[in-house]
């Protein structure tokens, strides 16, 4: 709906009345006139602002009445006045789809008007550390910015690349780690959705995005579970993860290879087994489909019993809430479903003896 269109709510005799106005006095001083400097709450549903916008489309249109009303705008507001006006109009849903199309359209100036993304985020006086911050107006207003941002932008726009990418103005927990910790959030889901679409134009790898957690694999005996309950990034990850990898055959990266890149192969697999044995419906599956594709990592660098062996032979590998008896289970488990995996799949070529396999020949290494 173009803001003409959507203007035609003025009743006709308004209507005519307005293009009367307009002819007799320019539209400059009609912003005066309605008195829509001193306008209070979301201007572009004011109907002063309306029949004002109405008129600018009328006499100064052309082929882009967004472009007509963003110009006639910027005679009476400076660029920081103009954007903060805009966020309030986009975080409603009456008004979201004209202020984002506005805020577009003035991002996408090359003139001295053109809108820092950084400064937006100082305009805001946004704090990562605030407590609560995905409640506050003030994101919601961020959130719509980024979102009126096209994709484009993202890509080629140092400043908001920048923002958004390395994060200059980090503060001491960083905003990755907020957006991460808050990902359930649908504001903050939309900004981890900017940030991937940023790292996909540059192709960081997805072993950086889940550094981002800050993870200790000291305490790998439930993160994958405390990702499933309370850090949803691990999705995000995961789904970025399929997205570098389609969008970049040739480098060959798997979920698996950065999981084990980040945390190395014996506390991987060990944070695997941890959370399969959690016993939680929701856990469980994402346990399973990361030890499938371990295996698959697994059987790409031919692991034999011997190696398995020794890469759980250290009482520090297992997590503390095992006793001996346990970590006896884990590696009779992980060799089990590895061997039957295997068998599985038909790769075992000159490695056939499938006593290598079984737990048996797993403890005895």
């Amino acid at each position: 709906m173009t803001p003409l269109a959507e203007h035609e709510v003025i009743e006709a005799n308004s209507i005519e009345n307005l293009v009367l106005l307009s002819a007799r006095m320019p539209v400059k001083d009609l912003f005066d006139v309605f008195d829509l400097k001193k306008a209070v709450g979301n201007l572009l549903d004011n109907l002063k602002w309306k029949k004002w916008a109405y008129i600018v489309c009328k006499v100064k249109g052309g082929g882009n009445h967004y472009k007509a009303i963003l110009g006639a705008m910027l005679e009476h507001f400076n660029v920081q006045e103009l954007v903060e006006r805009l966020m309030e109009a986009a975080v409603a849903t009456k008004t979201n789809a004209i202020a984002k199309t506005l805020l577009n359209e003035l991002n996408n100036r090359e003139d001295a008007t053109k809108v820092s993304a950084v400064k937006v985020y100082e305009w805001l006086g946004l704090n990562p550390v605030t407590t609560n911050i995905f409640e506050t107006p003030e994101h919601a207003k961020w959130s719509a910015y980024l979102s009126a941002c096209s994709a484009e932008q993202y890509a080629k726009d140092p400043l908001l690349t920048e923002l958004v990418g390395t994060l200059e103005f980090k503060t001491n927990e960083g905003l990755h780690k907020v957006l991460a910790d808050n990902a359930s959030n649908p504001t903050s889901r939309m900004q981890l959705i900017t940030l991937m679409t940023v790292w996909l134009a540059e192709k960081v790898l997805p072993s950086r995005i889940i550094i981002f957690l800050e993870p200790d694999p000291k305490e790998c005996k439930n993160l994958l579970f405390d990702f499933q309950k309370n850090k949803p990034i691990v999705k995000f990850w995961m789904f970025y993860s399929k997205m570098f990898s389609f969008k970049n055959p040739n480098e060959k990266v798997t979920p698996m290879d950065t999981f084990s890149q980040v945390f190395g192969l014996k506390n991987a697999a060990t944070m695997i087994y941890a959370a399969k044995m959690v016993g939680d419906e929701s856990v469980s599956p994402l346990a399973a489909s990361m030890l499938l594709l371990q295996f698959q990592q697994w059987k790409i660098e031919r692991l034999r019993a011997s190696v398995l062996k020794k890469m759980f032979d250290d009482d520090t590998v297992l997590p503390s809430m095992y006793s001996s008896k346990n970590k006896e289970a884990a590696v009779e488990f992980i060799c089990q479903e590895y061997g039957e995996y295997m068998k599985y799949w038909d790769i075992l070529d000159d490695m056939d003896d499938e006593y290598l396999w079984t737990a048996d020949a797993f403890n005895k290494v």
